[in-house]
């Protein structure tokens, strides 16, 4: 049922996933199940009134979601574009009147988790468990498509987050999804026509490595922000995949960060994470000094059950998708 713990978590795709789901199934009470996922329960986040609330119900109908994953802003037109689980991708205006909405080729194998746009205001997507990643243009028409499964450097596993920057280059987020596959964990680069250029990372806790990736932006300098979720810290790399600083551990306390799976970056530089374990948004310096933070377990305007995704635009206006929620809700500071 939507309330229950279960309902709250996605199949286990790797071992820190797996702990948290395991941990989800233990906290049975008088028949009841709690969001135990969300550790804010022991964190007073800010409360942060939302300017709006998208999607009234779970649904994939217009306008309405079901757990959206991941939000990009197109400046230039106010358009936003949503995709949810339903493997549905949605256009609104930036005051939340739906404008269109279509699908990927196909979702039986799972569902797309990045956006992204082009500099020409063309629409980028990880189909996650395709092993690509398909451009559109604003209007729904797949314009390209690359990548194919394997570990080759121009291939993904399972391609999650994506970002591109002012010159059109491309960023591509991958993972193996599973131990015991080659832990091939990295960051792609392709030039504008999806030309392989390099890539980075690999699996592990030191600096500079990853256990699971997810969100990823482009800072207005050009560098590369990653959410290294199960390492529990944001990573900034320089365009050529340098290490330039991290901050974060886990934990619950300003500036901690508990599976941060979404990153944004403001046009001031500022970082914007949301956090799947502790249910919130935390904002930080270019630097990764703490700032603010809101949200909080619950289903009230304002909190959040599991967010995965979100994005700030020129205005300073946050929109979260409040994922296990089935909505989108838009904040500013």
């Amino acid at each position: 049922m939507k309330g229950s713990c279960f309902s709250l978590l996605r199949l286990p795709r790797s071992l820190g996933d797996l702990f948290k789901f395991f941990l989800c199934a233990l906290c049975v009470f008088g028949g009841q199940f709690a969001l135990v996922g969300c550790a804010s329960r022991q964190t007073q986040a800010a409360r942060l009134p939302p300017v709006e609330v998208w999607g009234k119900e779970k649904a994939a109908t217009a306008g309405n979601f079901i757990g959206p994953r991941a939000v990009t802003v197109d400046d230039k037109n106010d358009w936003v574009y949503i995709v949810d689980s339903s493997g549905r991708i949605q256009k609104f205006t930036r005051g939340g009147k739906f404008l269109k909405q279509w699908r990927t080729p196909s979702i039986e194998k799972g569902k797309p988790e990045g956006l992204a746009l082009t500099p020409e205001g063309n629409l980028v997507v990880t189909d996650t468990h395709y092993s690509r990643v398909l451009i559109y243009s604003p209007e729904g028409k797949l314009l390209k498509k690359f990548g194919s499964y394997g570990s080759g450097p121009d291939q993904f596993v399972l391609a999650t987050g994506v970002a591109v920057d002012k010159q059109g280059n491309i960023y591509v987020a991958d993972y193996n999804g599973a131990p015991g596959e080659g832990l091939r964990v990295r960051i792609h680069k392709f030039d504008a026509n999806a030309k392989f250029l390099l890539e980075w990372g690999g699996y592990g806790e030191a600096p500079g490595k990853f256990r699971r990736l997810n969100g990823i932006a482009v800072d207005p300098e050009g560098n590369v922000v990653v959410a290294d979720i199960v390492n529990h810290r944001i990573q900034i790399f320089s365009p050529q995949g340098k290490l330039l600083r991290y901050f974060g551990k886990l934990g619950k306390g300003d500036g901690e960060l508990n599976y941060p799976y979404g990153v944004a970056v403001g046009k001031d530089g500022s970082i914007y994470v949301v956090e799947w374990g502790n249910c919130r948004v935390q904002k930080f310096t270019p630097e990764g000094k703490f700032i603010a933070k809101w949200g909080g377990v619950g289903r009230a305007p304002g909190k959040l059950a599991h967010p995965w995704g979100l994005a700030v635009d020129e205005h300073g206006y946050v929109y979260v998708a409040d994922t296990e929620n089935d909505r989108v809700q838009k904040f500013k500071l």
